[in-house]
């Protein structure tokens, strides 16, 4: 009597078992599903206005100090950069990569949002569950980049912080160090991008103390 009692417990937890798998698969699979239609749809979004908010203060006058560093000319050298330098760089490799027009900066600004979108669900889902992480998400992109998509190191900012930050989520769940290394690499870009990016390799430092004092 004992031993069957044994054996049709043993039944009962193998099936819950199972049936908590087949609950995590579905889930999973869903959530899956949330974040390629959250990314497909937020990419459609920017696209449609890619073309439009064109403002001679801002998309004309990176463009020219990206073509001058595809002359040959340096930032804060041979002429002067409104920031750090780095997005000048990049703004010159994206005229290079898909030719000296307007939209050339914009289409690179559109390529970091995508995995941008990614990246933010992710971290939403975190802190909630997929469909709340989905609406937040969604909050996020049409009150951002679409708003204004002039490749402006702000936005750059936005995305080095996020991915940053992702970095430091993972180093928490991993505790390997590599993740710490990979934000500060974001931190430096963010900074190459506008010096406001210091502003998140302080939080960085802030973290780390914070993170030493607790495991201690």
């Amino acid at each position: 009597m004992a031993a069957s009692v044994q054996v049709n417990t043993s039944f009962v937890g193998e099936r819950n078992g199972a049936a908590i798998r087949d609950v995590a698969r579905v889930s999973v699979r869903h959530s899956r599903w949330l974040l390629i239609g959250v990314v497909v749809f937020s990419t459609l979004v920017l696209a449609s206005r890619l073309q439009e908010g064109f403002i001679p203060n801002d998309d004309p006058v990176q463009a020219h100090a990206a073509e001058r560093v595809l002359q040959g000319d340096r930032p804060h050298v041979q002429f002067h950069d409104t920031y750090t330098g780095g997005l000048t760089y990049l703004n010159a490799f994206s005229l290079w990569l898909f030719g000296i027009r307007l939209e050339s900066p914009r289409i690179m600004l559109a390529l970091f949002f995508v995995p941008w979108v990614a990246c933010f669900w992710w971290l939403a889902q975190k802190l909630t569950s997929p469909w709340p992480a989905t609406l937040l998400t969604l909050l996020a992109v049409v009150w951002s980049v679409p708003l204004y998509p002039t490749s402006l190191p702000s936005w750059y900012n936005l995305y080095f912080a996020t991915f940053g930050t992702a970095a430091l989520f993972r180093y928490i769940e991993t505790r390997l160090s590599r993740w710490i290394f990979l934000a500060g690499l974001l931190a430096g870009l963010s900074f190459l991008a506008k010096i406001s990016g210091l502003y998140f390799l302080a939080a960085l430092g802030l973290f780390l103390i914070y993170d030493e004092q607790n495991l201690q």
